[in-house]
């Protein structure tokens, strides 16, 4: 019974809503404590070894970054920006006791967003890939519901889900050839809307009737 009161309430659109707000608390909590040590590491630089060196030191870098970071902007991949200022940034950070703190903070700041961003994407998932209001292979999933924990434990997850609080606002359809074996493969890139929450949620959907086992930390693709 407290498992099941447990599950009603973590996979809930209200618990849902809670996190993403909670998560965007951290990020100005977190991302201000980072500017503050980035700040102050400059700070102790500039005093240590004086304003000249640190700015010949760091301004190729800085350069470069820039460059890189404008071309991501105009190419329209957005996924590359942090990673880019990430670039610019870091190097200096590692040189005191200030930079390191400061890298803590983010670091903390990026695992409570990969924390809430993983249990939203869950969510999605579960309700885009096994519904039958928005799975493309709705009976083919089914028919594989007790092949896997993953899927028994999703198909729980369902039932517990209110799929009136999602709605499909984009769909694209990938088609990649193998011209070698002359097979096709078709996936479904899919952005919902989840009442109540800011922005949306993409998933991919590969089209897998059952999970299937990933290279990559032998994790499963479903």
């Amino acid at each position: 019974m407290f498992v099941l009161r447990f599950n009603s309430w973590f996979y809930s659109t209200k618990t849902l809503k809670t996190f993403f707000w909670l998560r965007w608390i951290a990020t100005i909590a977190f991302g201000l404590a980072f500017l503050f040590g980035f700040g102050l590491n400059l700070a102790y630089l500039m005093t240590l070894h004086g304003s000249r060196l640190i700015t010949m030191t760091f301004s190729v870098s800085f350069i470069i970054g820039l460059l890189v970071l404008l071309w991501t902007v105009i190419r329209g991949r957005r996924e590359a920006i942090v990673p880019v200022l990430l670039m610019i940034l870091l190097p200096s950070t590692l040189l005191t006791e200030f930079g390191v703190t400061a890298d803590l903070y983010l670091l903390l700041l990026f695992f409570v967003c990969y924390l809430e961003s993983s249990h939203r994407r869950f969510v999605v998932n579960v309700a885009a890939k096994l519904s039958k209001e928005f799975s493309p292979i709705y009976s083919k999933r089914l028919a594989n519901k007790n092949q896997s924990r993953l899927y028994r434990h999703a198909y729980r997850v369902l039932g517990l889900l209110n799929l009136d609080d999602f709605r499909l606002v984009r769909e694209v359809t990938k088609v990649s050839s193998d011209k070698v074996q002359g097979l096709s493969e078709k996936e479904f890139i899919r952005t919902f809307k989840i009442k109540g929450l800011l922005g949306s949620t993409t998933i991919k959907d590969e089209l897998y009737s059952s999970p299937q086992k990933s290279w990559f930390f032998l994790r499963r693709k479903w």
